[in-house]
Order: structure tokens, then sequence, then C-alpha cells
């Protein structure tokens, strides 16, 4: 599971809850997230089901994993809180049922082969992020299985994709001018 993505698309819709934070938070400093980048991570969980994942002699058993999953894409819960919970739990880590209209600017990346993290889980996203009129960009590679971008080749396109999306997005101002330079619409 992508835990790092997770986290990111998580912090982003709970900012502002105050019931997340430590007694030690810095009041002075609050939590600013100005766009988040999502690599193929889960975003809707479903309570009750055991754990899906199983380990084999060679890692994870792909067989077992593939038998559990959902055409939504919705994984057990479990997977990730270590044993099956309520729908409110489910939902409070579920980044599909924490977004709302003021979640930053966000893009995903997901292969269509994928059989760890089914690709719906981007598609529902994205339309959700869409349906919020939150700005949002979904870039897919074709053929492509989980964690893809570990191959150099790869892991080059993503970051070159991920750098203009955020220049785009937070305005950098080199990159407008850029765009107005070389635009037929001057």
């Amino acid at each position: 599971m992508c835990s790092s993505d997770l986290i990111a698309l998580t912090t982003a819709a709970t900012r502002a809850d105050s019931s997340l934070d430590d007694d030690d938070d810095d009041a002075a400093a609050p939590i600013s997230v100005a766009a988040v980048v999502d690599c193929y991570a889960p975003v809707s969980f479903r309570a009750g089901d055991p754990s899906a994942l199983r380990m084999g002699p060679a890692g994870i058993d792909l067989a077992a994993l593939l038998a559990g999953q959902r055409a939504d894409g919705a994984i057990p819960a479990a997977d990730l809180l270590g044993a099956p919970c309520t729908v409110a739990e489910a939902d409070a880590i579920s980044p599909l049922a924490l977004v709302g209209p003021g979640y930053p600017p966000t893009m995903i990346v997901h292969g269509t082969a994928d059989v760890l993290i089914q690709p719906i889980n981007s598609r529902r996203l994205a339309d959700e992020l869409t349906r919020l009129g939150v700005v949002n960009e979904l870039v897919t590679f074709a053929e492509c299985n989980h964690e893809f971008d570990a191959s150099p080749s790869y892991a080059a396109a993503v970051v070159a994709l991920i750098d203009i999306f955020l220049r785009r997005v937070l305005d950098e101002p080199g990159l407008a001018a850029e765009v107005a330079t070389y635009s037929m619409f001057r």
C-alpha cells in the first residue's frame, strides 16, 4: 500500500480538524497544504471485512488479494488498521470520504494495470474532486503495474509531470511567462 500518498491525501483533508492536534503542537504554526501529489494510493476503505493481505512464500499472495477486490476498488480497512472496524472508522481513513470543496489542487498518477491498488481508486478520486470544483489532474500510464515509477525511465517522466503540475497550480511566474511566449493565443 502507498502509505505516504495516503498520508498526504488524508493530511490535506483533515488539516483543519483540531481534534487531531497533539497537546505539544504549536498552534501558532498551522498546517498548510498548497497542493497534493498522489501516486496510486488507496482512496476508499470498507468496514467489517478481514484483511485481504496474505503473505505467501514469495511475498504478498496476489491470488488472495485479487480474489478479495471489489469493482469499486475499496479495500478492507483491516489492511491498514490491523482489524475489522466500523463504517465510521473506515471513512475516517478514506480520502474519498474526507475530501471537500476546500481541498488543495491534486495530481493523481496511476498505472492502468495496477493489481495491488486498482486504478478505479484514482478515477473515483478525480471524479469526486471534479464534482467538488477542486483543481485536479489524473495521469495514467497504460499497461503499468503498481510502483511502475521505480524504473528510472518512468520515474523521470513522473517527476517531470509532477514538476509542471506544481509549477502551474502554485503560480510559478517563470511558467506563466514561458506559456505566454509559446502560446498561439497571444
